[in-house]
């Protein structure tokens, strides 16, 4: 999560991507608090528009309702 951070302050919007991709793979992402992995999707969604990437941010805001409709 701190390497995505650091990238996106560089600007560097896709190696931000990928560390958040490894860390939706990370075994202990699943056990984190929901609302914690809801923030780490908004910020997924954050850096997708920084990047421009409008047609994922539809794509992926529908994904990130369904699996956090019991935080929301």
């Amino acid at each position: 999560m701190n390497l995505a951070h650091i990238y996106y302050q560089q600007l560097k919007y896709e190696l931000a991507i990928k560390s958040l991709n490894k860390l939706y793979q990370h075994s202990g992402y699943m056990n984190a608090d929901p609302l914690i992995r809801l923030k780490i999707n908004i910020g997924e969604l954050m850096i997708r528009f920084d990047n421009r990437e409008f047609d994922i941010i539809g794509y992926r805001l529908k994904q990130v309702l369904k699996d956090n409709k019991e935080v929301l």
